[in-house]
């Protein structure tokens, strides 16, 4: 869809390897979109990728690929300096922001909550670090979606890391991101982040059927 720039996460190196399936580059891919939307205001560059990207068959009548089309069209019609204005009037307060992004707030109610030290305890091992300039807590929706877009794309997964990709999903996304896309669609302050949220709850529900899937073919394995 598009080539999203690096952020939340600095990884030893990044994907290079043409043997990987077109459809772990594309999940990857959207991962990273997902992470720059709600990391920054979004650019003049993000606008027109997106305004460049191809257009999708209309015999594809897919929630996700409706969720594509409405979210360029809603681009297509927002300046982008209309909707750096709205990424501030969401996210960026003083005091408590309308949206927020971070999963502790969500699963315990408050910032930095004991999911944080679940969660660096799991990037310690994968030899991951945060980028400190973002100043952003590891548990930021972009972080988490850019450990996903590493976990797929990394050097020498080609799939292998399926399994931790299943787990870090069902640990870090599963329990709250339905209500922050609820949060995203029920503000009346949004409106191009009402289109990324449905193409984002689009996209993970079927993030979500995938590991279904995945998980119950390793049960079928493990107990024949």
């Amino acid at each position: 869809m598009t080539t999203a720039q690096p952020m939340g996460f600095v990884p030893a190196s990044v994907a290079t390897d043409p043997g990987y399936s077109e459809e772990d580059l594309a999940r990857a891919d959207t991962y990273g979109l997902l992470a720059e939307w709600f990391i920054r205001e979004p650019s003049d560059d993000l606008f027109n990728r997106l305004a460049g990207s191809p257009a999708i068959d209309e015999g594809d009548q897919s929630d996700l690929a409706n969720a594509w089309r409405n979210l360029i069209q809603v681009v297509a019609s927002t300046a982008p300096a209309d909707a750096a204005a709205e990424f501030q009037n969401l996210f960026i307060a003083v005091g408590k922001p309308l949206v927020a992004v971070h999963a502790s707030v969500y699963v315990g109610g408050a910032m930095n909550h004991g999911i944080l030290v679940d969660l660096r305890r799991d990037l310690a091992e994968l030899g991951l670090e945060s980028n400190p300039e973002l100043g952003e807590t590891e548990d930021h929706f972009s972080t988490l979606c850019e450990i996903m877009r590493y976990l797929i794309a990394a050097p020498d997964a080609k799939g292998n890391t399926l399994v931790q990709q299943q787990q870090f999903f069902s640990a870090y996304f599963q329990s709250w991101v339905e209500a922050f896309f609820d949060a995203l669609q029920d503000q009346p302050r949004a409106k191009v982040y009402v289109a990324v949220a449905g193409f984002a709850r689009a996209f993970f529900a079927i993030e979500r059927q995938a590991f279904d899937i995945f998980s119950a073919s390793l049960d079928a394995v493990d107990n024949p």
